[in-house]
């Protein structure tokens, strides 16, 4: 089987399993808050490898987009704000890699369907390439939907470092608000905090959107 065969095999069965989870979710009718005690009731029962089994779910989050959000509170109300941050901060930076890398795989095979001749996909794709560890950084920062930018980088072509630790830097304020958003569940105190780093990320967002212009394509 050619290299074309194969990735299109691929994200065959990666779709079929994307419909599969998203099917389950829709048909299971629970909360978010339900979906966060399950999770938070599941890894409480493993004892001393809850936290690395965190890591391992936060790492292949993303191959069924299930919602960062929603670990990342898990986290907060499981392990506390700070031992949450740094579980959580880990495992996003591993999700977010993974999905970038297999992003960059599949990105020959996704743009065959692509116009070649669209002029705006061709300078959003050069204004990433140079503006890519801002435009990643802002971007995280805004809260845009977690794998989509992370999927969005791989297909443009930001430089690896570039997106690496533009992620790295612009997911730690909202990490922060849902790590605190998850405490918040046991200690109510935790909720002001989460609402005063969401408000930082996001003046720290539109200050560096002024200063470097970014997000504006010419």
């Amino acid at each position: 089987m050619d290299e074309k065969r194969l990735k299109t095999a691929l994200l065959m069965v990666w779709g079929a399993f994307l419909a599969a989870a998203l099917t389950g979710v829709i048909h299971s009718g629970l909360s978010p808050q339900e979906i966060i005690g399950i999770l938070t009731q599941y890894l409480e029962g493993l004892g001393i490898w809850g936290p690395m089994s965190y890591l391992g779910i936060y790492s292949v989050r993303g191959l069924i987009l299930f919602p960062a959000s929603l670990l990342t509170m898990t986290a907060g109300a499981l392990f506390g704000p700070v031992q949450g941050l740094f579980l959580t901060l880990i495992g996003e930076n591993i999700s977010a890699n993974l999905s970038y890398l297999i992003s960059r795989y599949f990105k020959a095979g996704l743009l065959e369907y692509l116009s070649p001749s669209s002029r705006l996909a061709a300078k959003m794709t050069c204004y990433s390439q140079k503006n890519g560890f801002t435009l990643v950084m802002v971007s995280r920062l805004v809260f845009l939907p977690f794998d989509l930018v992370s999927y969005a980088s791989g297909l443009c072509c930001i430089r690896h470092k570039d997106f690496a630790l533009g992620s790295l830097i612009g997911t730690i304020p909202g990490l922060l608000t849902y790590t605190l958003l998850g405490s918040s569940f046991l200690d109510l105190r935790f909720l002001g905090l989460a609402a005063a780093s969401l408000a930082g990320s996001l003046l720290l967002a539109r200050h560096l959107k002024n200063k470097e212009n970014v997000l504006t394509i010419t």
